[in-house]
């Protein structure tokens, strides 16, 4: 089984010459999650439910954790969480992540309360709630003799021996995400995962010590593939879409004049600009720029069909616009390039 984590995917298409333009990026479309939930929610909310609850003295001095109150790992966890939520540019996250005590299990504890997540967020009930409620961690660790094979100077072969030291972290953590709004349990998500990281050492002596220094990067490592984890499942991956749109001319004024529009924003009252532009214009090439910036607004919309028809009608004036014309083509016959994956892992 392969893991894999996703970032946001830009597609970029400047079908310019030396002509002024301007790029515009905006979000094409958003591939769809593991997890379905409201569509009107846009908004989540993060919970650590594994803070150790009661621990003592001895627990201190014991459990490897010392004074800190979040086990090895979870910060890092948590946030490979709200940067895979980031890095998708689907939800804002609101802040700061609510902690809660819990008895540790690798199950789940009962859900939270309706009451508990008003109280919690002070009546804001406008947010998806993800709860990091189940983290457990067991450590495997083993040595091997080998050899390793080295080059002198002269680039003859010779071996020395080796010992290598393994560590394999076996996780399990578990995810709820709750619909704020009513409390329900939208999704129950337990992961078990392993990581494993190795070293290398002249000996075991050097073996261990090695392994050691090495072990709290690995929980850190560890911990934001996880979160990376489930934020791929809970959010979708939204497309995002670099283009070009004409906003100078010396003999079409309306370019020039819809760039102010587009930088509020307001591309309604571009559009409208642009299709003024298309009655007074009488240059070929001034005609197709009009055309092609009207492909770009409806391809912002998700209207391909009439970001094609005036990608066409642009190239019946000039062909400035002939490779966005293909673009929109390719992206209607097949859709947006799938995203791309950055880490991939064995579990």
């Amino acid at each position: 089984m392969k893991t894999k984590f996703y970032i946001p995917l830009i597609i970029g298409f400047l079908f310019t010459s030396c002509m002024p333009t301007k790029t515009v990026t905006f979000n094409a479309e958003n591939t769809q999650a593991d997890v379905a939930f409201p569509v009107e929610f846009k908004n989540i909310r993060v919970i650590n439910r594994t803070i150790p609850k009661d621990r003592n003295l001895l627990d201190v001095l014991t459990d490897g954790q010392g004074l800190a109150k979040n086990q090895k790992g979870v910060p890092e966890l948590l946030s490979g969480f709200t940067s895979g939520l980031r890095q998708r540019k689907y939800f804002d996250i609101k802040t700061p992540i609510k902690e809660v005590e819990v008895e540790q299990s690798q199950t789940f504890p009962q859900p939270f309360a309706y009451g508990d997540l008003v109280e919690f967020f002070d009546y804001d009930t406008s947010s998806l709630v993800a709860s990091l409620e189940v983290f457990d961690v067991t450590e495997e660790i083993s040595y091997v003799n080998d050899s390793k094979m080295q080059l002198d100077p002269d680039g003859n072969e010779y071996y020395i021996n080796i010992v290598r030291g393994t560590n394999i972290l076996r996780t399990v953590s578990g995810w709820r995400l709750y619909n704020g709004k009513t409390g329900e349990v939208i999704d129950e998500f337990i992961l078990n995962h392993n990581y494993p990281f190795e070293v290398e050492g002249v000996d075991m002596a050097n073996a261990k010590e090695k392994l050691k220094a090495k072990k709290d990067q690995g929980y850190a490592n560890m911990g934001r593939e996880l979160g990376q984890l489930y934020a791929e499942r809970v959010s979708p991956l939204a497309v995002m879409v670099s283009r070009s749109i004409y906003v100078k001319s010396k003999t079409c004024p309306e370019l020039h004049q819809a760039k102010d529009f587009i930088k509020l924003d307001d591309w309604e009252t571009a559009k409208a600009i642009w299709q003024d532009g298309l009655t007074t214009n009488f240059k070929n090439k001034d005609i197709a720029k009009l055309h092609v910036n009207l492909a770009v607004h409806f391809e912002r919309l998700g209207n391909i069909d009439k970001a094609i028809e005036h990608a066409e009608l642009s190239t019946n004036y000039d062909s400035l616009g002939s490779g966005y014309l293909n673009e929109l083509r390719r992206v209607d016959q097949n859709g947006y390039q799938a995203p791309i994956s950055y880490l991939s892992k064995p579990l």
